[in-house]
Protein backbone atom coordinates (compact mmCIF):
# COMPACT_ATOMS: atom_id res chain seq x y z
CA UNK A 1 0.00 0.00 0.00
CA UNK A 2 1.25 3.47 -0.87
CA UNK A 3 1.90 5.64 2.16
CA UNK A 4 0.63 9.24 2.10
CA UNK A 5 3.34 11.89 2.17
CA UNK A 6 3.86 14.09 5.22
CA UNK A 7 5.62 17.44 5.27
CA UNK A 8 8.45 17.50 7.80
CA UNK A 9 9.97 20.90 6.87
CA UNK A 10 9.44 23.84 4.56
CA UNK A 11 11.96 26.12 2.89
CA UNK A 12 11.96 29.46 1.12
CA UNK A 13 15.07 28.59 -0.92
CA UNK A 14 15.34 25.68 -3.32
CA UNK A 15 19.05 25.22 -2.62
CA UNK A 16 18.48 24.60 1.10
CA UNK A 17 15.56 22.28 0.37
CA UNK A 18 17.63 20.26 -2.11
CA UNK A 19 20.49 19.83 0.38
CA UNK A 20 18.12 18.54 3.06
CA UNK A 21 16.37 16.22 0.59
CA UNK A 22 19.66 14.74 -0.58
CA UNK A 23 20.87 14.33 2.99
CA UNK A 24 17.70 12.41 3.91
CA UNK A 25 17.95 10.28 0.77
CA UNK A 26 21.54 9.40 1.71
CA UNK A 27 20.21 8.23 5.09
CA UNK A 28 17.74 5.92 3.31
CA UNK A 29 14.57 8.01 3.48
CA UNK A 30 12.25 8.42 0.47
CA UNK A 31 12.31 12.23 0.50
CA UNK A 32 10.69 14.43 -2.15
CA UNK A 33 10.10 18.15 -2.62
CA UNK A 34 6.65 19.60 -3.24
CA UNK A 35 6.03 22.97 -4.93
CA UNK A 36 9.76 23.41 -5.59
CA UNK A 37 9.40 24.37 -9.25
CA UNK A 38 6.47 26.68 -8.57
CA UNK A 39 8.22 28.61 -5.79
CA UNK A 40 11.56 28.65 -7.61
CA UNK A 41 9.90 30.03 -10.76
CA UNK A 42 7.76 32.64 -9.02
CA UNK A 43 8.83 33.19 -5.42
CA UNK A 44 5.91 35.59 -4.85
CA UNK A 45 3.69 32.50 -4.70
CA UNK A 46 5.74 30.95 -1.89
CA UNK A 47 3.65 32.43 0.88
CA UNK A 48 0.42 31.39 -0.86
CA UNK A 49 1.40 27.72 -1.27
CA UNK A 50 3.42 27.32 1.93
CA UNK A 51 6.86 27.50 0.29
CA UNK A 52 8.85 24.42 -0.72
CA UNK A 53 7.84 21.38 1.30
CA UNK A 54 10.15 18.49 2.20
CA UNK A 55 7.98 15.38 2.34
CA UNK A 56 8.49 11.74 3.29
CA UNK A 57 6.10 8.77 3.56
CA UNK A 58 4.07 8.95 6.77
CA UNK A 59 5.69 5.82 8.22
CA UNK A 60 9.13 7.50 7.91
CA UNK A 61 8.10 10.98 9.08
CA UNK A 62 9.15 10.74 12.74
CA UNK A 63 12.57 9.23 12.03
CA UNK A 64 13.24 11.61 9.13
CA UNK A 65 12.31 14.68 11.20
CA UNK A 66 14.61 13.52 14.00
CA UNK A 67 17.45 12.94 11.54
CA UNK A 68 16.90 16.37 9.98
CA UNK A 69 16.93 18.08 13.40
CA UNK A 70 20.15 16.28 14.37
CA UNK A 71 21.93 17.37 11.19
CA UNK A 72 20.69 20.97 11.48
CA UNK A 73 21.95 21.10 15.10
CA UNK A 74 25.40 19.85 14.02
CA UNK A 75 25.58 22.43 11.22
CA UNK A 76 24.55 25.23 13.58
CA UNK A 77 27.12 24.16 16.18
CA UNK A 78 29.83 23.98 13.52
CA UNK A 79 29.01 27.49 12.28
CA UNK A 80 29.06 28.89 15.83
CA UNK A 81 32.43 27.29 16.59
CA UNK A 82 34.06 28.44 13.37
CA UNK A 83 32.73 32.01 13.66
CA UNK A 84 35.34 32.93 16.26
CA UNK A 85 38.19 30.96 14.65
CA UNK A 86 38.71 33.25 11.68
CA UNK A 87 42.03 35.00 12.31
CA UNK A 88 44.04 37.08 9.87
CA UNK A 89 46.89 35.05 8.42
CA UNK A 90 49.83 35.88 6.20
CA UNK A 91 49.07 35.05 2.58
CA UNK A 92 52.69 34.03 2.02
CA UNK A 93 53.60 31.80 4.99
CA UNK A 94 50.29 31.28 6.83
CA UNK A 95 51.46 32.76 10.13
CA UNK A 96 48.82 34.49 12.26
CA UNK A 97 48.85 38.28 11.92
CA UNK A 98 47.45 41.04 14.08
CA UNK A 99 44.57 42.74 12.20
CA UNK A 100 46.40 46.09 12.50
CA UNK A 101 49.67 44.82 10.97
CA UNK A 102 50.44 45.42 7.31
CA UNK A 103 53.58 43.23 7.27
CA UNK A 104 54.10 39.68 8.53
CA UNK A 105 56.44 39.46 11.54
CA UNK A 106 57.47 35.92 10.54
CA UNK A 107 58.45 36.33 6.87
CA UNK A 108 58.20 40.06 6.15
CA UNK A 109 55.49 39.72 3.49
CA UNK A 110 53.37 42.86 3.20
CA UNK A 111 49.94 43.83 1.93
CA UNK A 112 51.57 46.84 0.25
CA UNK A 113 52.41 46.49 -3.45
CA UNK A 114 55.92 47.04 -4.86
CA UNK A 115 54.93 50.44 -6.27
CA UNK A 116 53.88 51.60 -2.81
CA UNK A 117 57.15 50.34 -1.28
CA UNK A 118 59.31 52.06 -3.92
CA UNK A 119 57.55 55.44 -3.61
Amino acid sequence: MIQPLMTIADFQLLSEAEVCKIMLQDEGFDAVLADAELVNTNWFLGNAVGYIKLQVPSDQAQAAATCLQRVRAKVKQSHEQSAGDEADVCLSCGAEMNPNETACSACGWSFETNEENEA
